[in-house]
């Protein structure tokens, strides 16, 4: 309440966020007022994380317009999947040799995959159900997914001034996906989205 915010900041100060509406809640107001202005309401910096979260229903009217937007995030989520699920079967058709003898249909994991994008909780909660649904062979053979570790990329990165020439490090993991970072953000910035009519400067 009131009074534990006054205990926490002061008095003064305290009674000027209570008055306020909350000082979180105020500066994110402006952050995201100005998320939405700048950037001509692209991408979702005036909304938060809320569009990160897989299992959340959520809302937002833009200052400008004035238009209320609803957002299914599972509903989303979902269709998604089944477009990505449609680019590995197209690969895997295309390179027979990465592909195994068990296919598994995506009618056969929708359900599964919807019910995993329902699941509330913190990204480490999430992930260990994914993990989980792997290990139980949920989408096909069971497998076991492995911990991320951000040691292995770091110290590769951190490595880069020991190598004896620049060609040495071309085929290490982390710059082959830094390459295939930048070639992605050239292609979205400036072939997709103008191909959409938005030109991002």
């Amino acid at each position: 309440g009131d009074a534990v915010v006054e205990s926490i900041v002061g008095q003064t100060l305290g009674a000027w966020v209570n008055k306020h509406g909350g000082l979180l809640k105020n500066i994110r107001s402006h952050i995201s007022g100005a998320a939405d202005l700048y950037s001509g309401s692209l991408g979702h910096g005036a909304v938060s994380t809320y569009p990160d979260l897989p299992f959340l229903q959520w809302q937002f009217t833009y200052e400008q317009s004035g238009e209320t937007v609803y957002h299914d995030n599972p509903a989303t989520y979902l269709e998604c999947a089944a477009l990505l699920y449609d680019v590995f079967e197209t690969y895997a058709k295309l390179n027979p040799d990465c592909r195994n003898d068990t296919k598994v249909s995506w009618s056969d994991i929708a359900d599964k995959v919807a019910w995993i994008f329902s699941q509330e909780g913190n990204k480490w909660d999430r992930a260990g159900v994914w993990k989980l649904c792997s290990q139980n062979g949920n989408f096909g053979t069971a497998e076991e997914i492995p911990e991320y570790d951000s040691d292995a990329w770091n110290d590769q990165c951190s490595n880069f001034g020991d190598l004896d020439s620049g060609s040495d490090g071309l085929e290490l993991e982390v710059h082959r996906f830094y390459r295939a970072a930048s070639y992605h953000i050239h292609y979205v910035l400036r072939d997709l989205l103008p191909t959409h009519g938005v030109m991002v400067v």
